[in-house]
């Protein structure tokens, strides 16, 4: 109660004392109103040669009272073990009031429940009623260890000071932070808020009504009473997403990326993954989609690319497959299909360049495969193509074709045709010449003829491919054939 004097009262110290007594009690209640309790600034632990030091500093106490360190406290230390190391408020009759440390045997702790603190009083809350001279309630700073002529300081545990209230909002009222729920059904325990734009996309500013309304505020980040976090807007990571499965999850627990449902994109939306329901024959169809942005008419669909690749131990990216922005799909490797493959007709367009060598590549192996059928009744021919094992690029590449005729009688009419294929990457073969060798050529028994031959279109870097096919008559007006072929690097 507050202490009232008249006009004319003689005052004693009784009545001096009662008067600190209220305004101390005020003050206490001040600073636990706003705040919690615990180290404000400073008193930080430092050792030195046999002793230790508390740095200067500002705690409060759990009953509001205000411990000062004005300057460097020096502890001895003459007794090895470890010690806990606290900073304690004491009135005395001559000195007034003092802060002092005070050293007690280590032990696990809780330095929310100081020693010596009654239990009915950890609790204790600013409108709690506390005599003039409550007792001491150490705040704790720390741990020191001294052995073998050795000091070691440990400062885990300490508490700081804090701030209690249910929201901390900005001057102008844009940004509003809250803690703990706001009504008996809000689950939202913590809350990052934001003003909500106007229609003109600017902010309203502190107490601007749009239509007649004040904006209001949006949750840009929050966690609630389960632990569930959610994130409103563009969010921008520094590092690493790293999924981990609940702590109290079973080992078979699955985890990852889930996808909410949000509408279909009115307009293009490239660069961005994101999960839509659209309708397809009249019912709905979940799609989980990523955009690739198009460059437009004026510019190159291929440079807009989607790629799934591996890293190998040089830190090369291999690309396995890749769609570029103009819908193309390219397997780099080897596709396994464990269920049915169907291809749509598709028109041919006479004037792409590669129609030319896969109608070259149809007839040559249309030509091998007739020739094989009746390979068994032929006289035996053998082709083999041999060259250098790399070709350089501008220049001239000589290979040669060497027919053997491992029959007993001669194989006339004989032609060979070469076809020469390079790949810029590996078994993606184009045919770049088809050419006929020799014509009307005789291969007598048991000789072996070599045939040479010069290509000179190298590209920059790949792979060259000669592959040979033989055709002859054989005694009976039967047609003999044999292929062989042969790869060089080209750098």
């Amino acid at each position: 109660m507050r202490v009232r004097f008249t006009e004319g009262q003689f005052l004693g110290a009784d009545d001096l004392l009662e008067e600190q007594a209220y305004r101390e009690n005020a003050e206490r209640r001040h600073r636990l109103g706003g705040h919690t309790w615990g180290i404000v600034s400073g008193l930080r632990l430092a050792d030195s040669r046999n002793a230790f030091s508390v740095a200067s500093g500002l705690a409060v106490d759990g009953y509001g009272r205000v411990l000062v360190v004005p300057s460097p406290i020096e502890v001895d230390v003459t007794t090895e073990g470890q010690r806990d190391v606290w900073l304690s408020f004491a009135s005395t009759s001559n000195r007034g009031d003092v802060t002092t440390v005070c050293l007690t045997p280590a032990d696990t702790l809780d330095p929310r429940r100081p020693p010596g603190v009654p239990s009915g009083d950890v609790a204790y809350q600013p409108q709690s009623a506390v005599g003039a001279s409550p007792g001491p309630w150490p705040v704790y700073l720390g741990r020191v260890c001294w052995t073998d002529q050795a000091m070691r300081i440990t400062e885990d545990n300490r508490v700081y000071a804090g701030l209690r209230g249910e929201a901390v909002v900005a001057p102008s009222g844009r940004a509003r932070l809250q803690i703990g729920a706001e009504s008996s059904t809000d689950t939202t325990r913590f809350a990052v808020a934001t003003e909500q734009a106007d229609t003109t996309g600017n902010e309203a500013t502190p107490g601007q009504a749009v239509h007649g309304s004040r904006l209001p505020h949006t949750t840009r980040l929050g966690v609630d009473a389960a632990g569930n976090v959610s994130v409103c807007g563009t969010t921008t990571l520094g590092g690493d997403l790293v999924i981990h499965p609940p702590t109290q999850a079973p080992a078979d627990t699955h985890t990852g990326i889930r996808f909410a449902h949000t509408d279909e994109p009115i307009a293009a939306s490239p660069w961005t993954f994101y999960r839509t329901r659209v309708v397809r024959s009249g019912r709905f169809v979940d799609q989980l989609r990523i955009e690739i942005g198009h460059p437009g008419d004026g510019g190159d669909p291929t440079r807009n690319r989607f790629v799934v690749g591996t890293r190998d131990a040089p830190d090369v990216f291999h690309p396995c497959l890749t769609v570029n922005a103009d819908c193309t799909v390219i397997a780099h490797d080897d596709i396994k299909v464990r269920g049915q493959l169907r291809r749509s007709p598709a028109s041919v367009d006479r004037n792409d360049p590669r129609y030319a060598g896969a109608a070259v590549d149809g007839f040559v192996q249309g030509f091998v495969g007739a020739a094989r059928g009746i390979a068994g009744v032929l006289t035996p021919l053998a082709a083999t193509v041999s060259g250098k094992d790399t070709a350089t690029p501008g220049e001239n590449f000589s290979y040669t074709v060497t027919v053997t005729n491992s029959g007993s009688v001669a194989a006339t009419s004989g032609q060979i045709y070469v076809t020469i294929s390079i790949a810029e990457e590996a078994e993606s073969f184009e045919t770049q010449s088809f050419v006929r060798l020799v014509e009307n050529a005789t291969f007598e028994p048991g000789i072996s003829d070599p045939h040479p031959g010069t290509f000179g279109d190298l590209g920059a870097s790949g792979t060259l491919k000669v592959s040979a096919l033989v055709v002859a008559v054989g005694p009976a007006a039967n047609v003999v054939s044999a292929t062989g072929d042969f790869t060089a690097a080209i750098q």
